[in-house]
């Protein structure tokens, strides 16, 4: 770039040099000589030179881009287009810019997912280079029974049916023809009182008689003596003279007979007074065959209260036992128990007498022998009683005492409570009258 402008420089140089000089001669001009080559977008310069030094220059015009190959700048995927431009041949310019249309899928081959049943589809896959999956069904497949089985048995008069089932259980079906009567014969003699006949019976219950032969009759036996019943006391007894056919054993006839009651064979019991814990009876009659009976009970008379007898007198501190008898038979109705008396202790004797200081000392003693023993106080001996405070009207007083051991004490003087005297103001014309009770020892006033 530098040569370029120096180049240029120069040039005009040159060119300022001839035009002072071209008023000498007509230049004449070599050929043009490229100074700057022209580019796509850029115009180049090319001059020429006269003998004299002069310098004419002129514009190359710009070549222009020349379009060359296309390049990829993303590429197309198989549901996605890409895209490319194209480049100057010379310069390398970006010309125009383009998409590239997607691909579309490449699938691989066909591979099964999963088989087809009698009842279900299968399914099959082929997979594309960029993941996606395509997926068709299978036709179903065939059946595949198993062997025959007998669902309807044919009978005499109806078809019945058999029976396949696939795994899927899928059934077919086909008939099994009607297979006929097959009829039995079966001979029935006759009897004293019903005719006989051939029965023909098939399997399935189907049937016809034929052949009737008539009814024997009955053939008497002896007479039989049945139900014998024997009389009793009070119920007559029974029997009854039965005959049977000898053939058949059924009964022709039946003829009862009573037996008369035999009557009680009584037997006497004498009578049993009561106690007072056994019961009684009057006289009596039983039977010796039976349980008839005149009996009757007289009840217990039970125990009659007496008196109570002591087992074992009470002490003073040990409980005794009594009981009653019956004022009859002696009998021990109540047994109870007699609770301890006590002690029962004689008067008080002083041991030891007591003091101002000293407690002393007492005894008493019970007829068991057993001893109690108390203590007797001390007790002071006031006596010259003073009045240290005198009573009011509404306060005690109090009065000291003095023992002969120099020990004081104090007790209550009684109030004296009030004195009143009275004085009656009589009622005037306006006002009323009242009385005016005053205490002559403190002066209290209502």
């Amino acid at each position: 770039m530098k040569k370029q402008t120096l180049v240029i420089v120069l040039l005009a140089v040159f060119a300022l040099s001839c035009l002072a000089l071209a008023g000498c001669h007509e230049c004449q001009f070599g050929q043009w000589t490229t100074v700057v080559e022209p580019t796509c977008t850029q115009v180049g310069q090319e001059q020429r030179v006269c003998k004299c030094g002069e310098v004419e220059t002129r514009n190359i015009p710009a070549t222009g881009h020349t379009e060359g190959d296309w390049i990829t700048d993303v590429e197309p995927g198989c549901t996605t287009g890409g895209s490319k431009h194209q480049v100057c041949a010379d310069c390398s310019a970006i010309l125009q810019i383009g998409s590239v249309d997607a691909t579309g899928h490449s699938f691989g081959e066909w591979s099964t997912v999963r088989e087809s049943t009698c009842t279900e589809v299968g399914k099959e896959e082929r997979i594309c280079a960029c993941g996606v999956v395509e997926t068709r069904d299978l036709p179903l497949a065939k059946h595949t029974y198993g062997d025959w089985t007998e669902a309807k048995p044919a009978t005499c008069t109806e078809d019945g049916l058999e029976l396949r089932v696939c795994q899927c259980s899928a059934a077919e079906t086909r008939v099994i023809e009607a297979t006929g009567h097959s009829h039995e014969a079966v001979v029935t003699n006759p009897t004293c009182l019903e005719q006989g006949y051939t029965t023909h019976t098939c399997h399935c219950g189907d049937s016809f008689v034929d052949t009737y032969v008539d009814a024997l009759g009955h053939t008497e036996d002896s007479v039989v003596v049945e139900n014998n019943v024997e009389p009793d006391c009070v119920n007559n007894g029974s029997y009854d003279n039965v005959v049977y056919c000898t053939v058949c054993k059924a009964e022709l006839s039946r003829d009862t007979v009573t037996v008369d009651a035999l009557g009680h064979d009584e037997v006497q019991h004498d009578a049993q007074a009561p106690t007072c814990t056994a019961i009684g009876w009057s006289e009596y009659v039983t039977c010796s065959r039976c349980d008839y009976s005149t009996y009757v009970e007289i009840p217990a008379t039970g125990h009659t209260e007496g008196k109570w007898i002591v087992d074992v007198e009470p002490g003073c501190t040990t409980a005794g036992s009594k009981h009653q008898v019956c004022a009859i038979c002696g009998a021990t109705l109540k047994t109870l128990s007699i609770g301890a008396t006590g002690h029962s202790f004689g008067n008080w004797t002083v041991i030891e007498e007591s003091t101002c200081l000293e407690a002393g000392q007492q005894e008493r003693v019970c007829s068991c022998g057993e001893k109690e023993t108390a203590i007797i106080p001390t007790s002071h001996s006031y006596v010259s009683w003073t009045v240290t405070r005198q009573p009011t009207c509404t306060e005690d007083g109090v009065a000291t005492g003095f023992c002969a051991c120099g020990e004081q004490s104090t007790k209550a003087v009684p109030k004296l409570g009030h004195n009143y005297n009275s004085v009656i103001a009589e009622p005037t014309c306006l006002e009323q009258g009242y009385t005016t009770h005053t205490c002559a020892s403190c002066g209290d006033i209502y």
